[in-house]
């Protein structure tokens, strides 16, 4: 079994109280190692334990401890990412005076071949509900957005496909012709996935946001290659930023309360 013992450093950060919980786990190694997750307070209504249900139970796969109790945490191998992570950090950021709180998650799983994973929480300040592409911009609004971005990153891939014809033309060996030939194929076959004609549901490639703050949003959008076929991908994964000024057409209620304080009920809608 490896336990993991919770710890309280108290820290505060205005609207929402939280703690630095130090989490104390075994490693790849079974040695003893130390992970720092935030846990959010109840002051605020239902803010502080909807949060904590998204980082304890749904991201470390654990029931949170109450709130600020000092408390301790047994976790066992089968819940803390099944004992095979290496290392743990979590940052939080509060955007928008306040109104969103951002939990950036880092770590790196034993044998990974991803040296490290990354995920963003972003949550509603007022509920603790998270929020994500589909809460700021509506299904209409996703779909102009992906078009908007997808004209640049189209460009890049047909540069790329030319820079491959240019090099197979001019190539001899064997080899380099081979691994030419393998990054056309795979820019061919992401060309005709994300801007073939779309089937009857309007299917968009899936965005998800990078980053945003009250001058507004970056993008992002898959690679081309997975992890097995990373080498030969020279673009990586697609970014595109636009302003609060380019998004209002395209927001929710909820994403006119964030960017632009329009509503403030509790329950901003779509």
């Amino acid at each position: 079994m490896c336990a993991a013992v919770i710890s309280s450093a108290a820290i505060a950060a205005s609207p929402l109280q939280f703690n630095d919980q130090a989490i104390s786990y075994e490693d790849c190694s079974g040695k003893p190692a130390i992970a720092h997750v935030p846990l959010f307070n109840d002051d605020f209504g239902m803010a502080g334990p909807a949060i904590n249900h998204h980082l304890y139970v749904i991201f470390l796969r654990a029931a949170p401890p109450d709130a600020l109790n000092g408390g301790t945490l047994i976790m066992t191998k089968d819940t803390f990412f099944n004992g095979q992570i290496e290392k743990l950090n979590a940052r939080v950021k509060h955007i928008f005076g306040g109104k969103m709180v951002e939990v950036a998650l880092d770590w790196r799983e034993c044998g990974s071949i991803v040296d490290t994973a990354e995920w963003t929480y972003r949550f509603d300040a007022r509920s603790g509900r998270s929020v994500d592409i589909g809460e700021l911009l509506t299904p209409a609004g996703q779909i102009a957005v992906a078009d908007r971005l997808q004209q640049g990153w189209r460009r890049r891939i047909v540069g790329r496909l030319a820079y491959l014809d240019r090099q197979l033309a001019r190539t001899n060996t064997t080899a380099d012709r081979a691994r030419f030939q393998a990054g056309k194929d795979l820019y061919e076959q992401c060309m005709d996935e994300r801007f073939g004609e779309r089937d009857a549901r309007g299917h968009v490639d899936p965005l998800w946001i990078a980053a945003l703050d009250a001058h507004g949003v970056t993008f992002k959008a898959p690679a081309c290659a997975s992890h097995i076929d990373a080498a030969l991908d020279e673009l990586g994964d697609f970014s595109g930023r636009l302003s609060i000024a380019a998004l209002y057409p395209y927001l929710t209620g909820t994403g006119r309360y964030f960017f632009f304080n329009e509503k403030t009920g509790a329950a901003a809608n779509k």
